[in-house]
């Protein structure tokens, strides 16, 4: 087994990555990196302070997992990762479903997690979570026929006002009656990987009913409708290297389905309240919503399994080849196999006239496949032994909001302006590349504080998932924009 090497086209880079530049300049010290940063100041007080709502979250999380734990808790109880995997891939399946499967599921999932939002032409408007400027249209507009569309837009002028319509989130206030613009539904992320998993384990959620082209590789029929309000599909198993490579199987045609969820107008029945024979009446009152970059992502995951498939291996053989290492001299660990494997991986970037890494996705992978390692038959590929010192958190979008509405990341007047403002930071300028710098910094900082606060080894996989949570459900701070 081998895995492709190529010369990074971005950076030049040679077979192997100083760990030292991953999130940080200075011969790696993370607080003379801070220090050079322009547009974003790391206040480490605030950090080992604590009494934040991030914090709060970060507290709740560690025990949580830590009862879950002693209780013996099975992984997907414990890890929200291990809970995204498909319950018909997980080891309790291990005569069906192998080690290969249950990676590349995860492995794909990661690869096509970006660009939630996308230019829109709706007004911001009240009501909507914070980040979420697109007004959702009043509740007489959500017709059976109406199918709102994120656009794809390819260019966004640098600096320039955009209005991101990101999938809308919109909890009905308690005791306040219906309202005009109350929808209950999952969005980004969350919406694309229950569709992605229900379509494994052969359902697609919610109310399925008028979605079609999911097919199995047998060419087995979908099953009538079930009770619950779900609509029983043949298992579409997406995620295998062979599939995806193969444009007759995986094309815009068959992707649609796995990336299309629907909104559920207020009022409207939950699926779990349909009566029998209700399934049809349900579909009309639910409205869909495509994720947006359909093609992108149906071509950046053929392009990535077809690379695999040309070297003989998989997600799992990269993992058990870098023998339990992030990073090595000889350039065999994970990550830097990740890097070298696909340009969607390369994720580099320049302060102050220097290379830094982010990597936001090789890291996430690797974050995905250790949180998720319970699920598997064998585990030991992804018990990273380089992950508590080299690992960082996934800096993205969502990850600074909740560090700058705790007082922890500090914004210029000029950044603050541009991100409160829903202005586009061009990928790779100066406030976008400080903004994940910090987010890494600062994590870190979070990361030794929970340790020596809770006696316990916190794990950076912990303190990504609490930034990404506490990103979600901070509501006075908006993300930054950046198309990529």
């Amino acid at each position: 087994v081998s895995v492709l090497y190529w010369r990074n086209p971005l950076t030049n880079d040679d077979m192997s990555i100083d760990p030292r530049t991953v999130g940080a300049v200075a011969g790696g010290d993370l607080e003379a990196t801070a220090a050079r940063l322009s547009h974003v100041t790391v206040d480490f007080a605030a950090i080992n302070n604590g009494g934040t709502t991030v914090h709060d979250i970060a507290h709740k999380e560690i025990a949580a997992r830590a009862a879950k734990a002693a209780g013996g808790g099975a992984a997907d109880e414990v890890s929200s990762w291990a809970a995204n995997i498909p319950v018909s891939l997980r080891a309790h399946n291990k005569t069906t479903y192998t080690d290969h499967d249950r990676a590349n599921y995860l492995a794909a999932v990661v690869a096509i997690d970006y660009r939630h939002w996308a230019p829109g032409t709706r007004p911001p408007g009240p009501g909507c979570d914070a980040g979420d400027a697109g007004a959702p249209p009043p509740q007489a507009a959500l017709r059976a026929e109406d199918v709102m569309l994120i656009t794809d837009e390819s260019t966004v002028a640098p600096y320039a006002p955009v209005t991101p319509l990101q999938f809308w989130h919109i909890h009905p206030k308690e005791g306040a009656g219906a309202s005009s613009q109350e929808l209950d539904c999952a969005r980004g992320s969350m919406a694309m990987t229950t569709s992605l998993r229900h379509a494994v384990d052969g359902l697609l959620c919610p109310v399925g009913a008028g979605i079609t082209g999911t097919a199995s590789e047998s060419g087995s029929p979908a099953s009538p409708p079930g009770p619950g309000g779900f609509t029983p599909m043949a298992p579409f198993h997406w995620y295998r290297l062979e599939t995806l490579a193969d444009p007759a199987k995986w094309n815009d045609h068959t992707a649609a389905p796995l990336m299309t969820y629907r909104l559920q107008p207020a009022g409207a029945p939950r699926p779990t309240e349909l009566p029998d024979g209700g399934l049809a009446r349900a579909a009309a009152e639910w409205v869909p919503v495509v994720i947006p970059a359909l093609s992108q992502r149906v071509t950046m995951l053929r392009e990535i399994a077809q690379t695999l498939l040309a070297a003989g291996t998989s997600f799992y053989d990269v993992a058990k080849l870098s023998h339990g290492k992030l990073y090595s001299d000889d350039g065999s660990g994970f990550i830097e196999r990740l890097v070298r494997l696909h340009p969607r991986y390369a994720d580099v970037g320049e302060l102050g006239g220097e290379k830094v890494y982010l990597l936001k996705l090789a890291q996430l992978t690797a974050i995905a496949l250790m949180e998720a390692r319970g699920v598997f038959a064998d585990p030991t590929p992804f018990e990273f032994t380089d992950a508590e010192a080299l690992l960082h958190v996934a800096p993205d979008y969502q990850l600074p909001k909740p560090l700058r509405t705790c007082g922890m990341l500090n914004y210029s007047p000029r950044l603050a302006a541009l991100v409160d403002g829903c202005c586009a930071l061009p990928m790779g300028s100066a406030e976008e590349v400080e903004l994940r710098v910090a987010t890494m910094v600062a994590a870190r900082a979070l990361q030794r504080h929970l340790s020596k606060a809770t006696g316990t080894p916190v794990s950076i996989a912990v303190v990504d998932y609490v930034l990404w949570y506490a990103g979600r459900m901070a509501t006075s701070s908006q993300h930054h924009l950046t198309l990529t």
